[in-house]
């Protein structure tokens, strides 16, 4: 009814009241004492207001009380013992509050009491396997247990399966650990049984799928290992929604799998998808991505022609697609990115009309991009990325009015950009990296020249093999300030016999390859957080330890940062590999980084380069660099190496992304800037390796 303002204490005096409620108002202040007046009171709802403080004791005076409903509140405090002196109660909603401390033990007591839920609180602490012991236990009638987003710990204990009559069991976003009972398999009526977002650990026990009740398991991002049971779909005809995605599970998909909708991503299994999976007529969600899965996409797959979700990306599938693709007529989301996927996308493609997301980004697909794309009217999301397509961009995809991501950069594309529809909203980061696209001058392309055939070189090429080691440089840059003094240096009897400390190697690293790396970039792997990105720990297949920073290029001013990094990185490159005598630059710092009109990076000032002589890989001089971006070994040794120019591109690096100049004020003493970004560090990336 729109109401605000307290409750009065008048309210006390109705002695005759049977039912309170004020819910979905705007009611403030604290709850009277003067309720427990109202020995009649059967129901109080006072959801979705904004009560605050204590939930009074005085509550567990009102001895015929069935219903309590006080949730989307912001009380505050424990929860009254008090109220397990209501034996009358059958159902309590005391979620979405600020309630702290335990569990009432004495609240399993309550013999009529069917519903409680306590979500979204700041509970703690174990549940004691007294509250389950069934000799002192009452509460038989409970169906309905919801403690899920507290900070409840401990292990789940093995007498939960005495509650018989439960329905729905919720405890998920918690940080309950150990392994999940098996004694789940006595509650015969779960239909709902949510364990996410816990520390669980071990095999998810078989007895589970004996439940013919379950509509839904969830029990996603855990510490879970082992197999997926064979008899999934044989014993579970209710089953809807199968989420057991982000733990460790290894072994194949089963070939019983159930029609429930599947979240199996982030795990470790292997093998095929079963040919089986035509058989899965109700079958509406696949989350197969992150996995080892491998062998060619089966046929049957295209055949669920009601399926609306297909994840099947950052696997190892092979083959190609099949025209029965556009088969699926209600699909919504299709991945199959980060695959081994090859030839032509089908024309068919085009008759997925309901396709809102589609990515097939990081495979070897090739041939032009269908003419079809353009009746996908339903296109918000389009991700070609990192294949080999070639030919000109259809002008048809200017019909996608609803398309606001369009990614078709490291490609073969050649002819003019697209300028109509949602070609408008575009940057140049839609179109990096392709032989020989012309356009606007925003989108860092050449221009389209009148009467004549498209330039074969576009003004600004960065091609894979030039990227990939760029990228190289963006991280061995940082952990080569990190390394340099970390290792011993040895000075010989003769300058000659100086010899520097050796460098961590490095190599090319795919995209798929950090993705395994960091387990898909899960949030265990998460080492930290700032305001362009993340950064997450991983191992790659060779054994070693790196720390990968993703950036949110939804964030303005994200990708252009990075872009100036990268352009800095590929003409280091240039200087020390793209020529028969390697180039030091020995000098450089922001002041000798020059940004032209469309915010292309050019290194600059080669007053002080050196030549490297045959074969050498250093040598002496009594040049100095500027101080702060200068080698140790500069000042020391007067030492000259293309190592030197990656110690100060490290350098310029950290400053990029800290805003902080390696000659600031608070550097004094022992700290400086690599030494004060080490210690930052929530975790210290040197102890990685």
């Amino acid at each position: 009814m729109g109401l605000a303002g307290t409750i009065p204490p008048h309210v006390g005096n109705l002695s005759f009241l049977v039912s309170l409620s004020v819910a979905n108002n705007s009611f403030f202040g604290f709850v009277l004492s003067e309720l427990s007046r109202l020995d009649r009171l059967k129901e109080i709802d006072f959801s979705f207001n904004s009560f605050n403080g204590e939930i009074p004791s005085s509550l567990g005076l009102l001895s015929r009380l069935q219903l309590l409903i006080l949730r989307d509140n912001s009380f505050t405090g424990t929860i009254p013992s008090s109220l397990c002196n209501i034996s009358s109660l059958r159902k309590i909603y005391l979620g979405f509050n600020t309630l702290t401390g335990f569990m009432p033990s004495s609240m399993f007591n309550l013999s009529s009491l069917q519903v409680i839920s306590l979500p979204e609180n700041k509970l703690s602490g174990p549940i004691p396997s007294i509250f389950f012991d069934m000799p002192s236990l009452q509460c038989k009638q409970l169906y309905f247990l919801g403690l899920w987003d507290n900070n409840f710990k401990g292990k789940l204990p093995p007498e939960i399966g005495n509650l018989t009559m439960l329905s729905t069991l919720d405890i998920g976003i918690n940080n309950f650990e150990g392994a999940i009972p098996s004694e789940i398999g006595n509650l015969r009526n779960l239909e709902y049984f949510f364990v996410s977002r816990n520390n669980f650990t071990g095999w998810i026990p078989y007895e589970i799928f004996n439940i013919s009740s379950l509509q839904l398991i969830s029990m996603a991002v855990n510490k879970l290992s082992g197999q997926l049971p064979s008899n999934i779909g044989l014993f579970l005809p209710n089953l809807k929604f199968l989420y057991v995605g982000d733990n460790k599970l290894s072994g194949t998909i089963p070939n019983s799998i159930s029609n429930a909708s599947q979240l199996l991503e982030i795990n470790k299994l292997s093998g095929q998808i079963p040919p089986c999976i035509s058989n899965l007529t109700s079958l509406r969600e696949l989350y197969v991505g992150f996995n080892q899965l491998s062998s060619v996409v089966p046929l049957s797959l295209w055949s669920l022609i009601d399926i609306q979700v297909v994840n099947l990306s950052s696997n190892f599938l092979s083959g190609s697609l099949s025209f029965h693709i556009g088969d699926m007529k209600v699909l919504q989301v299709l991945d199959l990115s980060i695959n081994q996927l090859g030839g032509d996308i089908p024309t068919t493609i085009g008759g997925l009309k309901d396709l809102v997301n589609l990515s097939l980004a990081d495979n070897r697909l090739e041939g032009s991009i269908p003419k079809s794309f353009g009746i996908m009217v339903s296109l918000e999301y389009l991700d070609l990325s990192n294949n080999q397509l070639y030919g000109e961009i259809p002008k048809s995809l200017e019909a996608l009015l609803y398309l606001r991501f369009l990614n078709v950069s490291f490609n073969k594309l050649r002819g003019k950009i697209p300028t109509g529809g949602p070609f408008v909203n575009f940057s140049a980061t839609s179109f990096i990296s392709n032989d020989a696209l012309c356009g606007a001058p925003r989108l860092q392309v050449s221009p389209c020249k009148q009467g004549l055939a498209p330039p074969k070189v576009s003004t600004k090429v960065h091609r894979l093999e030039y990227i990939l080691p760029t990228i190289g440089l963006l991280i061995l840059g940082v952990f080569a300030v990190l390394f340099w003094t970390k290792c011993k240096k040895r000075k010989a009897k003769s300058s000659s016999e100086v010899e520097l400390p050796p460098l961590v190697t490095w190599r090319r690293v795919s995209q798929q390859e950090l993705i395994r790396a960091t387990e898909g970039f899960s949030l265990n792997n998460l080492i930290g957080e700032g305001s362009f990105g993340s950064v997450y720990k991983g191992t790659l297949s060779d054994g070693t330890n790196v720390a990968i920073k993703v950036l949110n290029l939804l964030v303005e001013g994200a990708f252009p940062r990075l872009n100036i990094m990268i352009d800095v990185a590929a003409a280091l490159e240039y200087l020390h590999f793209g020529n028969a005598t390697p180039i030091v630059h020995c000098d450089l710092k922001p002041s000798n980084v020059l940004l032209d009109e469309d915010m292309v990076a050019h290194v600059a000032d080669f007053g002080i380069a050196k030549l490297m002589g045959d074969g050498d890989s250093m040598t002496q001089t009594m040049t100095l660099a500027t101080i702060g971006y200068m080698a140790p070994e500069y000042g020391l040794e007067g030492i000259v190496s293309t190592r030197g120019d990656v110690y100060s591109y490290g350098i310029l690096l950290m400053e990029t992304f800290t805003s902080k100049r390696p000659t600031d004020s608070m550097f004094t003493g022992g700290m400086s800037l690599k030494h004060w970004i080490e210690e930052s560090l929530p975790i210290s990336v040197t102890e990685s390796f």
